[in-house]
């Protein structure tokens, strides 16, 4: 994929951008989506697709009983990080 950079991201807003990306692929509101993630390879429709039953199924606060490596591998998923260059660190409690 190329050079990657680690991003130390803290755990709140790891939360927050996960549980928004949530409620943007329930909404199917694709635009969004798109304008917060630099994601060329990927089309948002099929991940919305492969994704909108298992995102329905969790809540906000079932994210914050998530363990910082549960969290970091949403964040890698396309559309959750906001470059594919970056790989996330979440830090903090």
């Amino acid at each position: 994929m190329g050079i990657q950079s680690t991003v130390d991201y803290q755990r709140s807003g790891a939360i927050e951008r996960v549980s928004e990306t949530f409620e943007l692929i329930l909404d199917r509101d694709y635009r969004k989506l798109d304008e917060r993630a630099y994601e060329l390879d990927y089309s948002v429709y099929r991940f919305v697709d492969a994704h909108i039953v298992e995102v329905s199924a969790l809540s906000s606060q079932d994210l914050n009983k998530w363990t910082n490596d549960m969290l970091e591998r949403w964040m890698d998923k396309p559309f959750f990080r906001q470059s594919p260059f970056e790989n996330y660190n979440v830090v903090g409690d």
